[in-house]
């Protein structure tokens, strides 16, 4: 980063490893939860049902 465009010659910043992980863990966990739900409601419908009315 040029100093003199943004008056700074670096940007600050820290990783936390735990922090990584526990964003990580719960865009999991969402993913997870998002995928199981519609596969649940769909394993208990009826496939004759469905491909009789559509």
């Amino acid at each position: 980063m040029p100093p003199e465009i943004y008056m700074i010659d670096r940007l600050p910043f820290s990783l936390d490893p735990w922090a990584v992980a526990g964003v990580s863990l719960f865009a999991w966990l969402v993913s997870l939860i998002a995928s199981l739900l519609p596969a649940y409601k769909t394993a208990k419908l009826d496939v004759s049902q469905i491909l009789r009315y559509g």
